[in-house]
């Protein structure tokens, strides 16, 4: 295997990977009368609204005021990072012995190692990286919510609280 193509099996592991971690997951509302609103997208928020999508033809309205907790299952962390640590203790793996006509064998092998060692510690990366998002908003006012709700929505919550 020459180094252009472990360097293009190397990007084409990490595209991979960017697009399966990229995709979105959905949403679980508790409002405080009990009720669970589940999988749902989370659209906007106005003044005392959030917009959620339950289904690409249905959209629907809930009171901000009625909201006790927003959370996700934490997944997709596991896939993309261990095909990036497969991808990358296999270019590792080709570095170490560079490929040559009379060690082809000992560079497979070579590349083989890497790939499983790395693809080990990009699963156990993965596993330390996923964990569920919780928002606990019961005992939070109408503008606090409203900040926090914004914050999911643009993906930088500073309090967020994992499970």
């Amino acid at each position: 295997m020459t180094l252009q193509r472990a360097t293009l099996w190397l990007c084409s592991l990490f595209l991979i990977a960017t697009l399966a971690s990229a995709q979105e997951r959905e949403w679980n509302i508790l409002l405080v009368n009990g009720e669970e609103i589940q999988n749902v997208s989370l659209l906007s928020v106005g003044n005392d609204t959030l917009y959620i999508a339950r289904s690409a033809n249905f959209t629907d309205i809930v009171m901000v005021d009625s909201i006790a907790r927003i959370s996700r299952e934490g997944h997709g962390a596991v896939l993309p990072a261990t095909l990036i640590g497969i991808g990358a203790g296999g270019a590792l793996g080709l570095a170490v012995h560079p490929p040559s006509r009379n060690q082809s064998e000992a560079n497979v092998y070579s590349a083989l190692f890497g790939a499983v060692v790395g693809g080990a510690a990009g699963f156990l990366v993965g596993s330390i990286l996923q964990s569920d998002e919780v928002y606990d908003l019961k005992n939070v006012g109408r503008q606090e919510k409203l900040s926090i709700i914004d914050s999911i929505l643009r993906g930088n919550v500073p309090g967020r609280r994992s499970e």
